[in-house]
Formats: structure tokens, sequence, C-alpha cells
């Protein structure tokens, strides 16, 4: 069995800033450009041609067991719902 040496042990867990990086960076210049000096059209690309609510969510129905939610549950995949909303 080959190991994978490229493999991440913290791939899930965030980087904070340290205080001295946050200072560090304030003394950064900041650089504001415009977009006609980039060289970026702005002008909208994308037309709307209507807008309009989502359909009401009909109301849940609660379970009063765990049988009933686990039989739910068997229903959804026997009958290939992705949702438990699906079956009521």
């Amino acid at each position: 069995m080959l190991l994978n040496e490229n493999f991440v042990f913290r791939l899930n867990e965030p980087r904070f800033a340290t205080l001295p990086n946050i200072m560090k960076a304030k003394k950064k210049p900041f650089l504001k450009m415009s977009p006609e000096e980039l060289g970026v059209d702005i002008a909208p690309s994308v037309e709307t041609l209507e807008v309009s609510e989502p359909p009401k969510r009909s109301g849940g129905r609660k379970v009063e067991t765990v049988d009933e939610v686990n039989l739910r549950i068997l229903f959804m995949f026997f009958l290939g719902y992705g949702t438990i909303n699906k079956l009521t």
C-alpha cells in the first residue's frame, strides 16, 4: 500500500492572523485603481428580465417517535426523494 505524501493534516483548520502580522499589514500602502486603469469594462452584461419571490414553503410535519423518523428516512431512500419535506 502506497502512502500519499501530499496529504494535508490541517485542511479544515482556519489560519488566524497574528497581531504582529496585522500591524505589519497596516503599514503597507493601499493602491487604489479605477476600472479604466485596469482596462476592465464594467458595463452590465446581463439583462434582468423578471424578479419574483420564491414560492411559499409548506409547513413541516411533527413526528412523535424516533421510529416514525426512521420510517420516513427509509421511505425517502426507497422512493428517491432528496428531502423529508417532499413526503409531506
